[in-house]
């Protein structure tokens, strides 16, 4: 289930921000064992975009996210080593040239909590590349 809003900012219309909310909920049990739920919630900013000569535009963003994870369930959860709360700062960068679409984020804690013994990378980078026709 999720919810997403997208608003300006300001008479100029120049900045946007937006706010996202998902939660997952598993609702079938298999072997004994059911993932934890999971909320995600997100609050961008970014500019609507700066153009360069020959049809280049990029666009700035920058997010704080959270998500909070329960534990997972069951016999072969181990409820004990699972679940977790993050807040990170995701400062990011779209570039389009035609149809062509270029998009990369740094995502960086502020906050870390894992329950138990898990394994978490210090930061995050993602990177996207599309095409549309």
């Amino acid at each position: 289930v999720g919810f997403y809003h997208l608003s300006a900012l300001g008479e100029e219309r120049i900045w946007n921000s937006f706010f996202q909310a998902n939660l997952n909920q598993p609702i079938l049990i298999q072997n004994d064992y059911l993932p934890g739920h999971e909320l995600a919630v997100a609050y961008g900013i970014y500019h609507s975009a700066f153009r360069v000569t020959g049809g280049l535009k990029w666009l700035p963003m920058l997010q704080l996210r959270s998500t909070l994870k329960a534990a997972d369930q069951g016999v072969n959860g181990d409820s004990s080593n699972t679940g977790y709360q993050r807040l990170f700062a995701a400062p990011a960068i779209e570039v389009t040239f035609g149809d062509f679409r270029l998009y990369t984020e740094l995502s960086l804690p502020f906050y870390q909590y894992f329950n138990g013994n898990q394994l978490a990378s210090t930061s995050m980078f993602k990177g996207l590349m599309a095409y549309s026709f």
